[in-house]
């Protein structure tokens, strides 16, 4: 079998994901045994960034992740998105939420281009002269 281009690659499977999201579980583990078969596990990261950045060209979908010590508030999950929209052009936003207590305070925030780390960890790292 020929190899596919990462970029032609992401296209479909943003296209498939977008057209058959009941099927994308399916869809992921075919697209990581491609990716075993084809020695290309180590460009896996780049094939992720390349289909996330697909489906907000096409269809202004973004997913970010976001850690905070606490849990998010509604008003806090919405100025976020609102945030998130405004930097990434992006329409509909998905929030992955994960609560990390050691963050002491703050958020941090991950799409698969951007990082905002406004936490009270990083904070006084910096203070401390770790970074």
């Amino acid at each position: 079998m020929a190899k596919l281009s990462r970029q032609r690659v992401a296209r479909e499977l943003a296209r498939l994901i977008v057209a058959h999201p009941e099927r994308q579980h399916e869809l992921l583990r075919q697209t990581a045994a491609y990716l075993i078969q084809n020695k290309q596990t180590s460009s896996a990261h780049l094939l992720i960034s390349d289909i996330a950045n697909e489906l907000l060209k096409n269809q202004g979908l973004l997913s970010a992740e976001v850690c905070s010590a606490f849990g998010l508030n509604q008003a806090s999950r919405s100025n976020i998105v609102d945030m998130l929209k405004k930097a990434t052009g992006a329409t509909n936003i998905e929030l992955n939420e994960a609560v990390e207590p050691e963050l002491i305070g703050g958020v941090i925030v991950r799409t698969p281009k951007l990082e905002l780390d406004a936490s009270v960890k990083r904070q006084l790292v910096q203070l401390a002269g770790g970074i």
